[in-house]
């Protein structure tokens, strides 16, 4: 829009929009955390694609100058498999990937640190080894802070 010569002048785009207002949950918490460790198959990449909302969160948490280590038993080349998906490496402080057989409780060794990571099994391991705050994806909206 623009206002001059005593009148206003709109342009037109050409394209319908449809404006849908929603509520959207916006959470407060106390967890303290300086890393975070986050899984890569089925939880970073979902059925073929980025899962927006957790890469929402790891960009977050960069600009906030957490660590995120990405911790992940991905069978491939997951630094070809980023560059497919566009999702920069350098987010990730550091890149860990791990044997099939091998434990990612075993990895984690930075606290306070947070875990995320789809399987039940990993986030349970995690907690009882390390005894930190450990997250699934329907819980990730909840570390994101819109206010920043």
């Amino acid at each position: 829009m623009c206002r001059g010569g005593g009148g206003i002048t709109l342009i037109d785009n050409g394209a319908d929009i449809t404006l849908d207002r929603a509520f959207y949950s916006a959470y407060k918490t106390n967890v303290y955390y300086e890393h975070v460790y986050v899984d890569y198959d089925d939880t970073l990449i979902v059925n073929g694609k980025v899962n927006l909302q957790l890469l929402t969160f790891l960009y977050q948490a960069a600009a906030t100058r957490k660590k995120i280590y990405l911790l992940s038993k991905h069978n491939g080349d997951i630094h070809e498999d980023l560059r497919h998906y566009r999702i920069c490496e350098d987010i990730f402080d550091e890149i860990i990937t791990i044997s099939p057989e091998e434990r990612k409780s075993d990895f984690l060794r930075h606290k306070p640190a947070i875990f995320i990571d789809d399987s039940f099994a990993e986030r349970k391991r995690i907690k009882d080894a390390h005894n930190i705050p450990v997250y699934d994806l329907d819980m990730v909206e909840s570390l994101i802070d819109w206010r920043i």
